[in-house]
């Protein structure tokens, strides 16, 4: 789950505890180091302190379900230190929960504990309190910096924001001193280029201060005039500044202009650094918490939550409002029989559509399959104009692929009674698309628009990515197998499971496997005299088998190309047990006498693929991954896949291990004789440079 992904990434210690049982939902990596293994069911006293009942202290009745809400308190715990404890209600799955973010303070306690001096030390803690217990960070950051102004009688104390991605840096805090000009308006979007010198040095200078005495000693240095006259023109004669790194990267910087005392103690500046370095991870963590739990992961839309706190904002308000109801039409038929990869396909091609007419804040997906569009800051006639594009787009250019209703009301209606009115205009057009019949005669229920986006899919962009096949007994990678990758309209790169299957189920596979076999055709030419003995394996599923024209499009491949014949393994799959084996074998003999290699794929898979082992045509056999995965349980899994391969090379068969992510199993497999290995341990599917300038001859980089 992505929340849980990000709370993970989080060096404090984060838990969530539901609010009303205490039970623990979640414990981040951190927290499980300190604490230990979470145990189904734990209560969050029983856990965090081995009690057996609710804390006294518990801050639970302190919290509101208000996103803004952040209860912040201080507790001393034995064996641990001093924390800083951030509550808050975050709701996970529908449920509310208590989400706890620990702060352990006492790590930074060799910063201030000895070679301070009481006034510094002092101050560092009023800061270090600001920072991390006010709610208002923009607030702290202004007393923060008029602390450490006041410290150094400085005319200005200032944070600086670097964005690497648009290359400027911002000037983001500051204060000045009475009668000194504020300068903020001035430093927004700085090219980094102009700072670059700069820049460089704070790179090399984590927690350590750069002083600048005197801005004059930049007026005769090659490079830094520009510096010069951009410092003097603020009226800066000096300068002391130190880096904020967040995750080992330069974030930024802290700084005072003209400092006119304290600069023999400028432990105040160098170390509350690394507390706005902490509490700017902690508030951006925060924001994209607060972020995901309004967003739809999928679509990038508002999600019911946002949409339910969006009604509950607009309730007695009086001004006109635009509703619109949409409704996918035929996404159960398309999850249940192509799978939801590609039902998702479809959902962000309805989004695609929606996005071109409202805008997408007003876009709220409720459900799987429905959308509400919320108008209130758009007039009737654009609201309507809008409304009937859509509905015309919907209806002629994307075949049906949704229903839509839609409503207006005045100043005095009712929003519930409003999208209850546009519900049901959409459920009246639903029935007339029901009635209508749109769908496919031979395949009831499946919707017409599925033609429209399977052309798509079929003048997609499909790419060969290579996975390293090792030779036990070469000791190296003797060559590859060929798996597809669909490239999409934003350049992304799909995965098969993503695609696959639907294809398969609209008989359009075969599109994929002859523009695979093709582009690996194409680099065995342009590798086989560079690398005599390298094999491709290209993938071959029971669809493209059954093809009455099979042969003489392969036929023309091989011609066109030129490969050698010897180079190439096609794959038959384990699916292939569909066709007749009197038809596979009529197959296998015409690929056999051109000297093409043949394997069967996914063996273990099920008991039925031992009767592809009758056929004489067979060269390899690739056992599958979830035998291999249990290759270490324990001797009788062992003596299986032992068996499995002594009895393939009693057929005069080589054996190919798949799902090898250890150099264990490898070493393991190796002892049970098997030939060849596949799997992540010697590299995942990747571009076929990447693959040549790894593997190559005399490139390699794995021996088992």
């Amino acid at each position: 789950m992505e929340l849980y992904d990000v709370l993970d990434q989080i060096d404090q210690v984060i838990y969530l505890s539901d609010l009303d049982t205490c039970e623990v939902i979640f414990v981040n990596r951190c927290g499980k180091k300190q604490y230990g293994p979470v145990t189904p069911g734990v209560k969050c006293y029983e856990y965090l302190q081995g009690a057996d009942a609710p804390c006294a202290f518990c801050t639970n009745q302190r919290l509101r379900e208000d996103p803004d809400h952040r209860y912040t308190w201080h507790r001393k715990l034995p064996g641990i230190g001093h924390l800083l404890l951030h509550d808050s209600i975050v709701t996970v799955n529908g449920r509310p929960c208590r989400m706890e973010l620990a702060v352990n303070v006492t790590r930074y306690a060799h910063i201030f504990e000895a070679e301070l001096s009481l006034a510094t030390e002092q101050k560092l803690v009023e800061c270090i309190d600001k920072l991390v217990l006010s709610d208002d960070f923009d607030a702290a950051m202004d007393q923060v910096l008029e602390i450490i102004r006041q410290q150094y009688q400085a005319a200005r104390a200032y944070v600086f924001r670097i964005d690497w991605d648009k290359g400027t840096a911002t000037n983001t805090y500051e204060v000045c001193a009475p009668g000194v000009t504020s300068e903020i308006q001035n430093l927004q979007a700085v090219p980094l280029e102009d700072m670059r010198e700069w820049l460089e040095v704070l790179k090399e200078r984590k927690g350590k201060l750069m002083t600048i005495h005197s801005i004059e000693a930049l007026k005769d240095i090659p490079g830094r005039q520009e510096e010069y006259a951009c410092l003097a023109a603020q009226g800066i004669q000096a300068v002391a500044e130190v880096p904020i790194f967040c995750k080992d990267k330069l974030y930024g910087f802290l700084g005072v202009d003209n400092p006119q005392g304290g600069m023999e103690s400028t432990e105040l500046l160098t170390h509350i650094a690394y507390f706005i370095s902490d509490e700017v991870q902690k508030r951006e963590l925060h924001a994209r918490l607060l972020a995901n739990s309004y967003t739809d992961t999928l679509t990038g839309l508002p999600n019911r939550l946002s949409y339910d706190e969006t009604i509950d904002s607009l309730q007695g308000r009086e001004l006109p409002t635009g509703v619109g109801y949409l409704d996918i039409n035929g996404l159960k038929w398309v999850n249940d029989h192509l799978g939801h990869a590609y039902g998702n396909q479809v959902i962000l091609k309805a989004c695609q559509v929606m996005c071109r007419f409202f805008p997408k804040k007003q876009i709220y997906r409720v459900s799987g399959d429905e959308f509400v569009m919320i108008c209130s800051d758009m007039g009737y006639r654009p609201f309507w104009s809008a409304c009937r594009a859509m509905e015309k787009e919907l209806k002629n250019s994307q075949e049906g692929l949704a229903t839509f209703g839609y409503a207006w009301g005045s100043e005095t209606e009712d929003l519930n009674e409003l999208l209850h009115k546009a519900e049901q205009v959409m459920y009246a057009q639903r029935r007339k698309y029901a009635m209508r019949g749109d769908s496919s005669p031979s395949r009831p229920g499946r919707p017409e628009y599925l033609d429209g986006l399977l052309r798509e899919f079929r003048q997609s962009k499909f790419v060969v990515y290579l996975q390293p096949l090792y030779g036990v007994e070469q000791g190296a990678v003797i060559g590859a197998e060929a798996l597809v990758r669909r490239i999409s309209e934003d350049g992304s790169v799909c995965a098969p499971f993503e695609f696959v299957h639907m294809m398969e189920e609209e008989n359009l596979i075969s599109v994929v496997d002859y523009e695979m076999l093709e582009q690996s055709c194409r680099l065995l030419r342009d590798v086989g005299q560079r690398w005599p003995g390298f094999q491709l394996a290209c993938n071959m599923s029971r669809n493209t088998l059954a093809e009455l024209d099979y042969l003489d499009r392969i036929d023309d491949i091989l011609t066109r190309t030129g490969v050698d014949h010897s180079q190439l393994i096609f794959e038959v799959t384990e699916s292939s047990r569909g066709l007749q084996l009197e038809s596979i074998e009529d197959r296998l003999n015409a690929l056999k006498a051109r000297g093409i290699a043949v394997a069967v794929d996914d063996m273990g898979t099920e008991c039925s693929c031992l009767e592809m082992l009758y056929l004489p045509q067979l060269d390899l056999v690739k056992i599958d991954r979830s035998l291999i995965s249990k290759a270490n349980h324990g001797p009788r899994e062992q003596a299986v896949i032992g068996s499995l391969i002594d009895l393939c090379h009693k057929l005069g068969l080589g054996c190919v291990a798949e799902g090898i992510e250890t150099k264990e199993q490898g070493q393991l497999l190796k002892s049970l004789g098997c030939d060849r290995l596949q799997g992540y341990y010697f590299g995942r599917p990747m571009p076929p440079e990447e693959f040549f300038s790894r593997f190559g001859p005399g490139v390699q980089e794995h021996r088992i």
